[in-house]
């Protein structure tokens, strides 16, 4: 199991390490680094921690990794060219 998330998310972010993949391939890899990072960053569970302040601010920081990263892939090209507008102003 973690050898194969590990294959996936080299194939994902590290392109020159891995074989050149079929599109298909590359597609499901994809979906499994996304799969793990919803589960790391807790994308569908609480973020409050009862009596620990603290763990509830690291927890909900993890997940606005995830809720940052899912933005990035729901945008339009349309939406992308506007933010790039505005950042370059």
């Amino acid at each position: 199991m973690l050898a194969r998330r590990r294959t996936a998310y080299r194939a994902v972010l590290q392109p020159n390490a891995t074989e050149q993949l079929s599109g298909e391939m590359l597609a499901h890899y994809a979906r499994v680094v996304l799969a793990d990072l919803a589960k790391v960053c807790r994308a569908k569970k609480p973020t409050h921690y009862r009596g620990d302040t603290h763990e509830s601010a690291f927890r909900e920081g993890k997940r606005a990794v995830w809720i940052h990263i899912n933005s990035y892939l729901r945008m339009t090209d349309d939406q992308i060219a506007e933010m790039d507008e505005e950042n370059a102003a």
